[in-house]
């Protein structure tokens, strides 16, 4: 017959075992409750992105200190800006891993060409370098102490005009792209039709300031209205181009419902 201690030993080892089954019971419990799958899966898929994390960085890091260096610089949408200037500014990057190279500091510094709208750097592996180069499209010239100076579409002037260049003048008391009346006129240019864009030689303010009047060929002048009626402006390039055909010098499209020419 058991004693005492034997009697306690086996109530242990029995509670043992309910304990056991309990938690298995709780746990097959848990595991089936949707709830508690979810919170599995994000901390099985936590703990495996954290893993590729450190593994890219690794290799990421590795490249940057063995991998393959830069052999060429290849530089592409350049028309009007020298590609040697481009060139120049990406620094010396041969011989530099590709991994390795600043493309943020090469965009910046390319950025600050003169010309420049906007720069993408990219890497071609296994060992080029690709700048990207969207150039200032010119709308304008405007006359300064210094020579005359292209306009960009934004307003924005940026380098000197190459010699011969057929664009109009703006002939405005300030030019910037944070001007409205600069970008009304560019506006209005960007609007003409090729073939009168042509023929336009200036465009200036009217009298008080709050119209636009455009100077073309043979000394005639075009009254455009007010230059903060951007609405019509669409209305007004549409209209300009048949109304030139006809004979006279001044064309007043202010109200393109109601065209009207003169002769001086």
């Amino acid at each position: 017959m058991a004693g005492p201690a034997g009697r306690g030993s086996g109530r242990g080892a029995a509670a043992a075992v309910r304990e056991r089954t309990a938690a298995r019971a709780a746990e097959r419990s848990r595991s089936r409750d949707p709830r508690y799958r979810r919170r599995r899966l994000v901390a099985v898929l936590a703990t495996a992105a954290v893993v590729l994390l450190g593994v890219s960085a690794a290799g990421w890091w590795a490249l940057g200190r063995y991998g393959p260096p830069v052999a060429t610089v290849r530089v592409d949408g350049t028309r009007q800006i020298p590609v040697r200037d481009v060139e120049a500014a990406t620094g010396d990057q041969t011989g530099v891993p590709l991994a390795a190279v600043d493309t943020d500091g090469v965009a910046a510094r390319v950025s600050a060409i003169p010309g420049v709208a906007a720069v993408e750097v990219d890497r071609s592996w296994p060992d080029t370098l690709v700048v990207v180069v969207t150039e200032r499209t010119p709308a304008a010239l405007l006359d300064t102490p210094d020579g005359p100076k292209l306009v960009d579409v934004t307003g924005f002037v940026y380098r000197d005009a190459p010699p011969d260049v057929g664009l109009p003048r703006l002939q405005l008391p300030r030019v910037a792209p944070d001007d409205p009346a600069t970008l009304a006129a560019v506006g209005v240019l960007q609007a003409l039709p090729v073939p009168v864009r042509d023929q336009v030689q200036t465009l200036s303010l009217g009298g008080g300031g709050s119209t636009f009047e455009l100077g073309l060929t043979e000394d005639r002048r075009v009254l455009w209205g007010p230059w903060s009626d951007t609405d019509r402006t669409a209305a007004r390039a549409r209209v300009l181009g048949p109304v030139l055909q006809r004979e006279g010098a001044v064309y007043d499209v202010s109200s393109p419902s109601l065209v009207t020419v003169r002769q001086r």
